[in-house]
Parts: C-alpha cells; structure tokens; sequence
C-alpha cells in the first residue's frame, strides 16, 4: 500500500509540476499576443484606456468563458461561416519541447469533420523594429505575429509540428509564448444547436510528458450567410498570380475563400487586324481564366472547400489593363482605326463571355495608364475612353463598369484650381466605378454620397497615402482590426467595395518572412502590400495566409451579418443604428489625425456582433411564424 502511494504521490508530483511550467489561455480573432512578454499589442496607449484591449480580458473574454474552475473556448456563428480563436501556449522558466497540437470532430446534432472543417495553424513571427509612417497612430515594435503555417501540410520540415519554445526556427530572444490560429468552418448543411469537442496540446517540460486538454463550445444559430458576396474587397495584383503561374489557382482560391477577390491584370489575348477586321484568338485566354469564370475553380475539381462554392468570380479586369502594352499599342491614338478598333474589340468581348456562358461576371474597363491623373489633359483621355466605351454599341452595357482610380477628387482645386468636385464628378459622367484613395484630402462623405445618388459605385483604396483616420490601416503595427473597419465603413457610407493598391507582394520572394518594411515598394510601413507569403519557405507550395486577411474576411463576413440584417429581414434603421454604434464616423468625417473614431475594444466589436445575431435569429423565426 505505502508503494503505490508513493506512485500515486510522485505520479502527481509529475502532473503539477508540469502544469506549473506551463499556462493556457484563448484570445479572440482580433489581437495579437507578443511572443516575449505575453502582453497584447492592442492594449496600446494609442487608444484611451477604456476603448482598448484590457489585461482583465485574459482571464475571460468573448471566445475564453470560465466553466466552474476551468475555462472553456467558446465560438458561435451561422452556417457558411468561418470562426476563428487564438491559443497561447507559455512557458515558466523552462523549455517546452516535442509540442503537438489535435483537434477531434465537433459532435452535437450532427458530427462536423474536424479533417474538412478545422485548420489549426501556427503563428510565425516578424520583428518591427522601425514604426510605420503613413497615416497610422502605431501600436509599438516588437515581435508581431503575422503568417499562418498550416499544420496540417505535409512538408513543412521543422516548421511545423512538434516544435518547441523557444522555437529555434524563428529565433526570437527570450521567447515566452507561441500562438497558434483555429479556423473553424460551418458547413451549409449543418443542423443549428450545440457542438462539443476537445483540443489537445502536449510536449515535455524538461524531461516531464504534459497533457493539456482545452473544451471547446460551438453553437451553431439558426441561418446561413449567403455564398454570393455582398462586398468584395479587390485584391488588386498587378499580374503576379499569372506570372506565378504554378500558383494561379492558389491565388485566386485563397481570395474567394477569405470572401475577397483576386483582381489581377490578366494574359492579354493575341490579335490580327484591325477596325473592323480585327481578331481576337481566344484559346490562351480561355484556357488560364475559364475556370475563374465559370466557377469551376471553386468546386471539388480544383480541391475547393469553403465559401461561395461553385460561384465565379464577381468581377473581371478587361485585357485594357496595360493598354499602353496591349491594343494601344498596335493601334495608337491618332492612328485612323483606333477608335473602330476598340470598339470592336469591346463588342468581341461581350459576345465571347455570352458564348462561353460566362454572365455572372461583371466586366470592368480600367486603363491604369490613368491611374492618379491630376491633370487636365490626363482627365480628358478618362473621358476619352469612356465616351468610346458607351457609344461601342454594347448589347448589354449594364455588365460593364468603366473604372477609375482618383488620386484627387476632394482636393482637385489643388490640382486644376477652376474645378471643383462637382465639376469633376459632372465631367466624368462616363464613370460608373470611381475609386478613390482613402485618406480624408482625397475621399469625402459628401463626394461619396453624390456618386451613389447617382447610381455609382463608389469605393475607396489603401495605399501607403491613405489610411488613419479616414480608414482602417492595413500595417502590421497598426490595430488589427485595421481591416475589419473596411466593410463596416462601406456600409456606414454606402460603399461598395474596397481595394488594397497590391496584396502579393510578399508573395514574390521569402524576404517578407524576415523582413516587414516594404520601403522598396514604395511604402512608409511595415507589411504594405502583403497579405499572403511564399510557403517555399516552409516548405510547402501553397501560399500561407496572414492574420491581418483574416481580419478582412472577419470584416466582410460582418457585412453579410449586416446586409442580412437589412435586405433578408427588413431591419435598414436597426442594422444603422449598429453600424453607427461601432463606426460613429470615418472618411473625412474623422478628422485629419489618427487613430480612427470607430471602436478599438475588440470585445465591443464582438458584443455587436452578438447583437446583430440576436435580430436575425428574430427576424427569421418572425418570418417563419409569418408563413405559417
């Protein structure tokens, strides 16, 4: 007897001692955790005391719940929505070693696969050692947690599992934590209610096995966001998924899966003649785009699983991109069958994508050899073009949108000083999709409002001239709910969509891994003009996503909560009412000095979201009991 008590003693002794080297705890979708000091880089004096992330927040928060004297996760969402959590694993004064990290299948009503549905990722860290500039109130330097390397991805050599801590593959100095992402997807199918399940972390402390189970919670709600897309946000690429050519479809896959779209300058199609007699030879073309518009590269052809299955995508770049390289070249301006030649050309295209079946998409006519013009002589050729676009003889030209990107709209008197915004917007009239650079000089909730009276779509861009307070900043060091305000401020002004100036940057090389400041881009930040990296330096060849395109797609999937809200319920004044709550004011209206005036408690943004659930749960129990 004495023998076994004293196993039973040591055994216990063992247990303790290895949960006292280690603590536990779950983070919403919406901060950062330093790796080094365990403190959340948006608890920032940025922000006043009470709008911010608290350090209470770490004991219980909106996704971290107590249950008796443990603590539980707990996520919920509708159908077709992706949930998302944060687990910090520290370390007290000792080595964590062997780590590996499981998920079981969630099971309530229904059994919903943990293999298809669950994405576990570890958090890979980059240094800021230098603020960002450029329309932003920084959050401080440090060790940001930023790319996403998917565990569950053969390949990934020691960068993946099991690990240790300090990991020696990200050489971070004293590190104290590693983080790891949940993704969580809600299939259509499945049956509202509550599902359990369980994740299990484990490793040695020194020479001591641990093993930590987190409970998990899932209430799956009674509706579905919808698989078309309310609000795109325009990936733009300047052709770098189709010179990536063995990522094309990575490209435009992990896009549509985070609600956004890779809007790329496409392969130009090969052409004989002109004016009239001028050809276009398809076959290349269709080739590369064809299953991006027909939807087939989002279904189980191409191994797609997620949102909008089946669903192709919502807008194309015409081959006018680089016109200057394209049918502007071979037929100039001044040349007798210039203008007979584009017209043509515009004509061929409509009746190409009528005979390919391909109607879903719209057809956006955008010249970037015009992009940002100030001049009088740069506006007059927008207006040029547009002018030819709508006298084309078009069969349908509600497909199309001609596309303007505006450096100057408020402030166009500083430019050309006898026009006023007014005058601009009377001038170009052609335009029905005016984007405009999103800082308060340039886009204004006056100017905005005007154009969608008009029935124009009306969007703003980040570049590394926008941002604070006008919009949310898409910088690592800046909030990272910077993203999630885009689609909140589209619906608060009635925008459209919203454009990040390039988004593959980092894509182009494994620098960005190492290395935040894109200066050679032209920026003044850390992260511009990057959101997914290139997996070659894991080892894997799929693109690895960062949290900050999380943050997007959090941010648009809102939007569907609110355009739900709105449209499919019938409740405009109270989705108003909420959005006003979490966006007071932005664009113009914020002032010219950072921070933005929307919410900056993470907790706030979820409480609403809460909220808005609440009033479509009503909603269509109010709408059932109507039909009935």
């Amino acid at each position: 007897m004495k023998i076994i008590q004293l196993f039973l003693f040591c055994f216990l002794l063992c247990i303790n001692s290895a949960y006292s080297s280690i603590a536990i705890w779950v983070a919403p979708d919406s901060v950062r955790v330093n790796p080094q000091t365990g403190h959340v880089f948006e608890n920032s004096d940025a922000y006043p005391p009470d709008d911010r992330w608290r350090p209470e927040y770490r004991n219980q928060n909106s996704v971290w719940r107590q249950d008796g004297n443990h603590n539980k996760m707990v996520l919920w969402g509708g159908r077709n929505e992706y949930l998302s959590a944060q687990i910090i694993l520290e370390r007290k004064n000792c080595v964590l070693s062997g780590i590996t990290i499981d998920i079981d299948d969630l099971k309530g009503p229904e059994t919903i696969p943990s293999e298809k549905n669950i994405t576990l990722f570890k958090e890979w860290y980059i240094e800021v050692t230098r603020p960002s500039e450029a329309y932003i109130k920084p959050i401080g330097l440090g060790w940001y947690p930023e790319v996403l390397i998917p565990l569950n991805k053969d390949g990934l050599r020691t960068f993946g599992s099991p690990f240790s801590v300090p990991d020696p593959m990200n050489g971070i100095p004293n590190q104290q934590n590693q983080t790891f992402w949940l993704d969580i997807f809600i299939p259509k199918t499945t049956s509202a209610g509550l599902y359990k399940s369980t994740i299990v972390i484990q490793g040695k402390t020194g020479e001591t096995d641990f093993k930590h189970p987190i409970p998990i919670e899932l209430e799956v709600k009674d509706y579905t966001l919808p698989d078309e897309y309310h609000f795109i946000p325009s990936l733009n690429a300047y052709g770098q998924p189709f010179r990536d050519a063995n990522r094309t479809m990575d490209y435009f896959q992990i896009a549509h899966r985070h609600r956004c779209l890779c809007e790329s300058f496409n392969p130009k199609p090969p052409f004989q003649g002109r004016g009239a007699n001028i050809k276009i030879d398809w076959q290349s073309y269709d080739e590369t785009l064809s299953p991006f518009l027909d939807g087939s590269a989002f279904t189980s052809k191409y191994n797609y699983y997620g949102p909008g299955m089946g669903r192709p995508i919502a807008r194309v770049y015409l081959p006018f991109t680089g016109n200057k390289c394209w049918l502007g070249k071979a037929v100039p301006y001044g040349d007798p069958d210039h203008e007979r030649s584009y017209q043509e050309v515009l004509k061929q295209i409509e009746q190409h994508y009528d005979d390919k079946g391909w109607k879903e998409t719209t057809l956006v006519f955008f010249i970037n050899d015009f992009d940002e013009c100030k001049t009088k002589e740069g506006h007059e050729w927008v207006e040029y073009y547009g002018k030819l676009l709508w006298s084309a003889g078009l069969k349908d030209p509600s497909r199309f949108r001609y596309r303007f990107d505006s450096g100057a709209l408020r402030n166009i008197s500083e430019h050309i000083p006898e026009w006023t915004p007014d005058y601009l917007i009377e001038k170009l009239d052609e335009i029905n999709m005016w984007v405009v650079c999103g800082a308060w000089k340039y886009i204004s909730a006056k100017e905005t409002a005007t154009l969608r009276k008009q029935g124009k779509d009306i969007w703003f861009y980040f570049s590394n001239t926008s941002g604070e307070p006008c919009i949310g900043s898409c910088y690592i060091d800046a909030e990272l709910i910077g993203l999630r305000t885009w689609p909140w401020i589209g619906m608060r002004y009635g925008l459209t969509s919203a454009c990040i100036w390039e988004w593959t940057y980092g894509a182009r090389g494994m620098k960005r891994w190492t290395n935040p400041w894109t200066g050679e881009a032209g920026a003044r930040g850390n992260g511009d003009a990057c959101l997914v990296y290139d997996g070659s330096f894991v080892g894997i060849k799929n693109l690895c996503p960062s949290i900050r395109l999380k943050s997007l797609r959090r941010g648009v999937q809102d939007y569907e909560y609110l355009w739900m809200l709105a449209n499919t319920y019938g409740k405009p004044d109270t989705m108003n009412n909420v959005v006003q709550q979490i966006v007071p004011c932005a664009l113009d209206q914020a002032g010219t000095q950072p921070p933005g005036k929307w919410k900056h408690d993470p907790e706030r943004w979820e409480e609403t979201r809460l909220q808005i659930a609440s009033e479509i749960v009503n909603g269509r129990a109010n709408m059932s009991k109507g039909n009935n």
